[in-house]
């Protein structure tokens, strides 16, 4: 071919790859696909690339995906390797997985590939080897982590807090969580910092949640400032309550906006905690964070119109709780589905009384858990079944709710809803006792012996 033909040829195929990449930023994906089916483009690999990434992102189809990424493999095009890669370690046949890890590793070791460094972690933690290989995923995740892939920190950290497959490490989570702040996330920072609180599929240590939060807040985090004046507020888990720094870190938080640290100053004034009891100011500051839509104020008003108010105005809480439980907050559905119950400023019905405890119940609410046994003992709101009513007893009872152990322990002391175990009944009830049930002290004094 003549020269002149050959640079002329090369002319057009650049011409029709930018006008390829500019119909995908487009979205005309109509376009794209009819640009790239152009003679000129058949032997380029950039084309079947673009070909590749086209039925990858916007046709979804996995097996033409990687069809094409393969022709562009084969015609040069180092840039298929990662994506080829992920779809051959995605199929069912392990030739095809240990093909596509073959492909990550040289997208990641001879291109420094950002998503084969994550995925290579990945599969070293949760792929198909047969046993778990925590070193190997930490090396990839940090690869790509010190080049500020937010998944790879998230997943560092992860590893470094839950100990599922190394002992936990806060020294070295700590070195991520600072990443994340310096990429912009102390939203998820704090995020891991909760987990450890709430002990989320891990154990639970509130000192090391607040070795977590401590930095995000140094670093001007509210939200973490609100949540660590909380847990100095009431204490947890060996933290004991310290209402000075409590208040410090909540008035940080409030002087921010944030709406949690008002509501938990707002707490403090209407209590008298650590301050001058200060009702008024307290209801501005509920009211101020509830009309702003946060569900902590509206939660907070509403306790408010149904314990201190005389009378009380269950209809002006039942409005509050109904606006803080549509945003799912737990303690409020809880309230709400007394008031559905027993027809406290609404009219009765048990159905949205269960809804109401379901929803709750699903947020791991012990309270809500025991409600539900409740209304299947009984029949309020759905259809009577004594063994669902004994299995919601039993998961608030696990979870250390009194109300809980006490009537799991007459069902099963009784045979109802299980095979009749008077000793297995009888451990319940002393545990309900231990926990200062007037009700199970009182059983066990009438029936132990028996």
């Amino acid at each position: 071919m003549p020269e002149n033909d050959e640079n002329g040829k090369d002319k057009r195929t650049e011409e029709l790859l930018r006008a390829i990449r500019l119909a995908f930023a487009k979205e005309d994906n109509a376009e794209v696909f009819r640009l790239l089916q152009a003679p000129e483009l058949s032997d380029s690999p950039d084309a079947a690339f673009l070909l590749g990434n086209y039925y990858k992102d916007i046709v979804t189809d996995r097996e033409k995906a990687i069809t094409a990424y393969r022709r562009a493999v084969f015609l040069g095009s180092v840039k298929a390797w990662s994506p080829l890669g992920i779809l051959l370690t995605e199929t069912k046949d392990w030739h095809e997985y240990m093909e596509g890890r073959r492909f990550l590793m040289r997208a990641a070791r001879e291109l420094e590939d950002i998503p084969a460094q994550y995925r290579l972690g990945w599969y070293c933690l949760y792929g198909r080897t047969g046993e778990s290989e925590p070193q190997s995923a930490i090396y990839w995740f940090s690869l790509a982590a010190e080049r500020g892939h937010p998944e790879s920190i998230y997943s560092l950290i992860l590893l470094f807090i839950n100990e599922k497959y190394i002992p936990r490490d806060i020294d070295r989570a700590l070195t991520y969580i600072r990443r994340l702040l310096e990429i912009g996330r102390a939203d998820a920072a704090i995020e891991f910092g909760l987990f450890l609180y709430f002990g989320e599929d891990m154990r639970r240590d509130v000192a090391d949640a607040l070795r977590i939060l401590e930095p995000i807040s140094g670093a001007g985090s509210a939200q973490a400032s609100a949540r660590i004046g909380y847990i100095y507020l009431f204490g947890a888990d060996g933290v004991l309550p310290d209402l000075k720094k409590a208040l410090r870190y909540i008035r940080q938080a409030a002087r921010s906006g944030e709406p949690y640290g008002e509501e938990l100053l707002g707490y403090c004034y209407f209590h008298g905690i650590g301050v001058e009891k200060d009702t008024v100011k307290g209801l501005q500051l509920f009211r101020k964070t509830a009309d702003a839509g946060w569900m902590g104020g509206q939660y907070q008003l509403g306790m408010y119109y149904a314990y201190w108010t005389n009378p009380h105005q269950f209809k002006k809480a039942a409005y509050w709780f109904s606006l803080a439980a549509e945003q799912n907050h737990t303690d409020a559905l809880v309230k709400l589905g007394f008031l559905y119950r027993y027809g406290f400023g609404v009219e009765k019905n048990q159905e949205k009384a269960f809804e109401s405890f379901r929803r709750a119940a699903s947020r791991g609410d012990k309270t809500a858990m025991h409600h539900l046994g409740d209304a299947y003992e009984r029949g309020l709101g759905v259809e009577k079944d004594d063994t669902r009513a004994l299995s919601w007893y039993l998961m608030a009872a696990e979870r250390g709710e009194p109300l809980g152990m006490f009537a799991a322990g007459k069902m099963i002391w009784n045979g109802v809803g299980h095979v009749k175990d008077k000793a297995g009944g009888v451990e319940w009830i002393r545990r309900a006792a231990a926990k200062e049930l007037p009700d199970a002290t009182e059983w066990l004094l009438r029936h132990e012996g028996k």
